[in-house]
């Protein structure tokens, strides 16, 4: 489970150390919450992920891999993964995994028409 607060401090926790909630429970604590880190921004189960991008509200991005994320207990702060500009928090969380396309999945691109049915567009020399 990766975990990120507002202010942009996160985690990495094996999900062995959650329990399982029963009926009447009242959660389970994750992120130790400090004026500090601030409030959860965001929460992802990660698998096969090689890099996240954290996104804040004012459109900044940033690129980390997964293994430069310190893997930590369950309540715990965490480690700096952001540092946003002030007046700025993290607006969410993407991770990426390796993109293995097969070569029959890409197509060419289909040819250009001037919208009527197998029309081709004339070469200018003809317009």
């Amino acid at each position: 489970l990766l975990v990120i607060s507002k202010k942009g401090y996160g985690k990495l926790t094996d999900l062995n150390r959650y329990r399982v909630q029963g009926r009447a429970g009242l959660g389970i604590k994750t992120l130790n919450i400090t004026r500090k880190t601030g409030k959860l921004a965001a929460a992802q189960v990660i698998a096969d992920s090689d890099e996240v991008y954290v996104v804040s509200e004012k459109a900044q991005v940033i690129r980390t891999s997964i293994s430069e994320i310190r893997s930590t207990g369950r309540a715990t702060q965490g480690v700096t993964i952001f540092k946003p500009q002030p007046g700025d928090s993290v607006a969410s969380i993407a991770c990426v995994g390796e993109l293995d396309i097969p070569e029959e999945a890409i197509k060419e691109p289909a040819p250009r028409t001037d919208g009527r049915r197998n029309a081709k567009i004339p070469p200018k020399s003809l317009v």
